[in-house]
């Protein structure tokens, strides 16, 4: 069976897994396709791959670009085709006064601003693989359970 896969958007939990809109188009031996569009919070812990993508590189992208210390990024959702293919940064700010939950512009990956998108599509293709890594193949992150 062939499966094709498109994220929508990913937003982690603050304690385990994730909520993900995708959409889904499986073809059969015979030619037959269905496509599902899902909307799941899955509890399962996410891997540290995934994890380290929105930790180090999508948090550390935001800070270099926009100028924003103390940024985690939480979230991403992705819309529009062709030329017009973006995304949508959400995140919190930490800061000594309480923390501060924040969406970012959206930003065109075909914009002006070169090395910002070009990262910015690098990551988006990370974050894709890694997603469809963990709702089909079942990569997600070890625990231990009482010590077991």
């Amino acid at each position: 069976m062939e499966r094709e896969f498109e994220l929508k958007s990913i937003k982690r939990d603050a304690l385990l897994g994730a909520d993900l809109r995708y959409i889904v188009t499986e073809t059969d031996d015979d030619g037959v396709s269905i496509t599902r569009e899902m909307k799941v919070k899955d509890a399962r812990p996410l891997h540290q791959d995934l994890v380290s993508l929105f930790e180090g590189d999508l948090s550390e992208l935001v800070g270099k670009y926009f100028e924003l210390a103390g940024f985690g990024a939480t979230g991403i959702s992705f819309s529009g085709k062709d030329e017009n293919v973006g995304c949508v940064i959400q995140g919190i700010i930490y800061t000594p006064w309480g923390d501060m939950k924040i969406k970012l512009p959206r930003i065109k990956f075909l914009a002006s601003d070169a090395p910002l998108c070009a990262e910015l599509t690098v990551i988006q293709q990370k974050i894709i693989s890694e997603v469809d890594a963990y709702l089909f193949d079942g990569k997600c992150a070890d625990i231990e359970v009482f010590g077991e």
